[in-house]
């Protein structure tokens, strides 16, 4: 393992200090990042401004009823696929006119949630780690103090292995205290604390 192989992250809960693998950490969606289930989050899950997120579903009902006068006073429903169980009449053209504007209008609205974050198999499930993402209370952050995560890893690389056990070895530096885990379920390199 190099050190540009490695980030250094902290938990904001008990500051201790974890690595994961650097290159699987992505600036991404927050839509591409998994729930408690191993699941990706749909869209509007993540907030994106999309079919199905209420803000978005009501500005486009308001935009087609303005735009198109037999929607004015309709029940009508839409997704991406376009308008459907609409109880107006509507001809072939206006009906592909409408679809055309929804699709249209999507393209030039979506806006996705960004977010940082690192996606790993648990053994059972997909998981993910979020680092950076307006509006979302984060676990982990990551250690910007490029002296510090090279002290941490430093550390490590110069620790003498100590206790094996349940699947566990602790590891004693210089100034920290080091666990690995041959767990599937834990996704990093080793977690650290400070003695």
């Amino acid at each position: 393992m190099k050190r540009e192989d490695v980030m250094i992250i902290r938990d904001t809960e008990n500051g201790s200090y974890a690595a994961i693998p650097a290159k699987k950490v992505v600036k991404g969606y927050l839509h591409d990042t998994y729930n408690n289930w191993g699941q990706t989050l749909f869209p509007e899950e993540a907030g994106d401004y999309t079919f199905g997120e209420e803000t978005f579903d009501r500005d486009l009902e308001k935009v087609l009823r303005e735009k198109f006068e037999v929607l004015s006073d309709a029940v009508f429903y839409f997704n991406a696929d376009g308008i459907f169980d609409y109880d107006c009449e509507l001809t072939e053209n206006e009906e592909k006119q409408i679809n055309e504007f929804i699709s249209k209008f999507h393209d030039e609205n979506y806006i996705a949630v960004e977010a940082t974050y690192f996606n790993y198999w648990d053994g059972s499930n997909w998981k993910s780690i979020i680092f950076e993402c307006e509006g979302y209370w984060n676990v982990y952050e990551i250690v910007d103090d490029q002296e510090l995560a090279d002290e941490i890893y430093e550390d490590f690389e110069n620790a003498k292995a100590g206790k094996e056990s349940n699947g566990f070895t602790d590891y004693e530096g210089p100034k920290y205290t080091h666990t690995t885990s041959r767990w599937a379920n834990n996704p990093f390199f080793f977690e650290s604390e400070e003695k």
